[in-house]
């Protein structure tokens, strides 16, 4: 079975990984976390388990969160049987922000020529602003600094979430 998981993520990307574990004859009965109150981790399991008494098989947990600012999760998730046995999963998480993406004209925010990459940014991507860039629809970015040169125009129709890294001109 699965004895560890390590993962690079994207900020404001959900992450979700299943696991699963197989009892011939013992049954699950205790799953946990060593920091689930801290690092906004979750583990689920995929069907019911009796945590007195469990079933005999196969069991398939879902691991799962999202993260608005970039850091690593080191977690242990271990499972325990009725005859005493224990199963560990070491989880390594590393989150970060996407390829910063900086204008290049001026142009709308939703026209892939106006960024550095050719790809519209959006919650994953901190973005540099260095020319009059306009803003028509919903437009999202990691965070957004505003340098010499550039400016955001927001249309009636427009919006603009800037997620946790912030706004900076």
């Amino acid at each position: 079975g699965v004895t560890s998981i390590s993962e690079t993520i994207y900020v404001n990307t959900p992450f979700t990984k299943d696991i699963t574990l197989r009892y011939s004859d013992i049954p699950l009965i205790q799953k946990e976390l060593s920091q689930n109150t801290t690092n906004n981790l979750s583990l689920a399991p995929r069907q019911t388990v009796n945590n007195n008494c469990g079933q005999f098989g196969t069991y398939t947990f879902t691991l799962s969160g999202e993260w608005a600012m970039p850091q690593e999760i080191n977690e242990t998730v271990r499972f325990f049987t009725s005859a005493g046995d224990e199963k560990t999963v070491q989880v390594n998480i590393v989150v970060q922000t996407a390829e910063t993406v900086t204008s290049v004209q001026n142009g709308s925010w939703n026209d892939a020529n106006t960024w550095s990459n050719q790809t519209v940014p959006n919650a994953t991507n901190p973005v540099v602003i260095q020319h009059p860039v306009t803003i028509t629809d919903q437009a999202q970015a990691y965070s957004v600094t505003v340098q010499e040169g550039g400016y955001v125009h927001i249309a009636s129709t427009g919006g603009l979430t800037v997620h946790a890294g912030g706004y900076t001109s």
